[in-house]
């Protein structure tokens, strides 16, 4: 395995917004094969299977790089040149690299908690995101108990979230819309927009919630038509959604520049 850490071009950052963040991880989960992968804001760590992803971790960079000048209007390089991989040699060294690279938005102050963060594999790692970015471990409570269990968390490790227990729906659009944003790593205004983000919201709403169905379709910019399709479908997601609802690790991607958030502003201070 390898350990690539390509970072962006000094004084600037990759991702401005959850909107670019999400731009830069599609191209990447669907490019080279890895075991972990976590977005800095102005880095990016990925633990490689071998040295022949070099190639595809390239072509996904190098989109990445298109994409977000032509979004911005900006033109220029936006990689240094200047990163090198390191290979990573027996079990214990890539334990220890997949634990550090899923720990840094911690050790960072940009997450209390590896679940967090959005834009890490640890969430795929324990079964928690979808789609998902890597296979899922085969313990993923022992799993998280070892890297949750590290001073920049608790030396005492964190909970996996469990599937809350109640007799009738008891959440509310906010927390349904946050749960579901942060398993599909999909930004609020995207939630709206027609697609599988959308269609898991607006059947979760329809089950975990006791909004009326004019309520759910304003909310989620549809009409009472779609929401009723909804509610007939069974999406084998919703586990995930009860599982995660009402979970401050697992907030809503807000739209908006990132650089007003004082956990940025300390992290660009550091760095």
């Amino acid at each position: 395995m390898m350990h690539a850490c390509p970072r962006a071009t000094r004084g600037t950052l990759l991702f401005r917004s959850w909107a670019e963040a999400r731009a830069l991880w599609i191209r990447l989960a669907s490019g080279p094969r890895f075991r972990a992968l976590v977005l800095m804001p102005d880095h990016v760590h990925v633990q490689l299977t071998d040295a022949a992803q070099l190639a595809p971790l390239a072509v996904a960079l190098r989109s990445f790089a298109r994409w977000r000048n032509g979004s911005r209007g900006e033109c220029g390089p936006v990689w240094e040149h200047r990163s090198r991989p390191t290979p990573i040699r027996g079990r214990n060294h890539v334990e220890r690299t997949t634990r550090y690279i899923h720990l840094n938005p911690c050790r960072r102050g940009l997450a209390l908690d590896p679940l967090a963060w959005p834009f890490s594999t640890h969430r795929d790692a324990v079964g928690l995101a979808w789609p998902v970015a890597r296979r899922p471990v085969p313990d993923p409570e022992r799993f998280h108990a070892w890297v949750s269990a590290d001073p920049s968390v608790a030396t005492s490790g964190s909970p996996l979230p469990r599937t809350r227990s109640a007799a009738v729906p008891c959440w509310s659009l906010t927390q349904v819309a946050a749960a579901v944003s942060a398993l599909t790593r999909t930004p609020e205004m995207a939630l709206r927009t027609r697609g599988p983000a959308r269609g898991l919201l607006l059947c979760a709403a329809t089950r975990l919630t006791e909004a009326p169905e004019a309520l759910i379709a304003e909310f989620a910019g549809v009409d009472r038509k779609t929401i009723c399709r909804a509610a007939a479908r069974r999406d084998p997601r919703l586990a995930l959604v009860e599982r995660v609802v009402g979970d401050e690790r697992f907030a809503l991607l807000r739209d908006g520049d990132l650089r007003r958030d004082p956990a940025w502003r300390a992290y660009r201070q550091h760095s």
